[in-house]
């Protein structure tokens, strides 16, 4: 979670479109610093639950009281363990703020150009145009570029 705080809406719309013009390559106009704040990260892991594979108690054969023709004796053939069930996980969603986060730090990291290139692929010219349904393939391909998202 990322969490801004801003002194008025003023403060909010200068920083908003000083992260604009920065994913749009423009020149920023004024001296403006971005405090950027990381928070920790908590993934959830699921482990598999241990399969145990059974077998089936051994048959003892017992002697027969009277003269009887003799027989085999029987052994159930074995059940096949189930196969392990994989937890899946829901597909992480990403907001605007931490790719437009991630995008300034590619920035920083003078990947200006690939940044743009990767705006062109998804036919847009700033992250603020990019619909909902394309963030999560964005930020994919931003930490393809090294971005930490």
């Amino acid at each position: 979670m990322i969490t801004v705080e801003y002194r008025n809406v003023a403060d909010m719309l200068d920083q908003a479109k000083l992260l604009v013009d920065m994913m749009a390559g423009e020149p920023v106009a004024s001296a403006t610093t971005i405090n950027q704040v990381t928070a920790p990260t908590t993934i959830n892991q699921v482990a598999a639950a241990p399969t145990v594979a059974t077998t089936p108690p051994p048959t003892t054969p017992t002697a027969p009281t009277a003269p009887t023709t003799p027989t085999t004796p029987t052994t159930p053939a074995p059940t096949p363990a189930a196969p392990p069930v994989v937890p899946t996980a829901a597909a992480p969603t990403y907001s605007r703020d931490q790719i437009m986060t991630a995008g300034a730090a590619l920035i920083d990291a003078g990947k200006i150009n690939e940044l743009m290139g990767l705006l062109n692929t998804f036919g847009v010219q700033a992250v603020t145009h990019l619909k909902q349904e394309q963030l999560g393939a964005f930020a994919t391909e931003l930490r393809k570029l090294g971005a930490q998202i």
